[in-house]
């Protein structure tokens, strides 16, 4: 997990990647092939991608909803342990994604 913390320093919003197996080479999740939603390891939640109709309409970029399906597993990293345990979420938005914010093609970092 260092090394996906050094590369977290490394990141520049509205870096791109054309697919997820990229994103990992460079250290963004750390699985090639998530699906969608909250991805989590045992330390708890650490991203968000986006896809699919994930987001609620927004006005702007930086404040939006994420609705969490059913089956995502991730939704109770997310929430679980108390506010000090918990760490910053990266927003990942894929191209997949039905909104007006997603990039065109690929994966694409917004912030935490």
């Amino acid at each position: 997990m260092q090394t996906l913390e050094l590369r977290q320093e490394l990141t520049v919003i509205d870096s791109w990647w054309i697919n997820t197996l990229l994103a990992f080479r460079d250290g963004i999740i750390d699985s090639a092939e998530p699906r969608y939603g909250i991805i989590a390891d045992t330390d708890g939640a650490y991203a968000i991608l986006m896809t699919d109709q994930d987001e609620e309409a927004s006005p702007t970029p930086d404040a939006f909803t994420y609705r969490a399906r059913n089956d995502d597993k991730g939704r109770y990293r997310l929430t679980n342990g108390t506010s000090a345990s918990r760490g910053q979420v990266r927003i990942l938005r894929s191209h997949t994604l039905r909104s007006f914010w997603s990039p065109r093609a690929g994966v694409r970092y917004d912030g935490l």
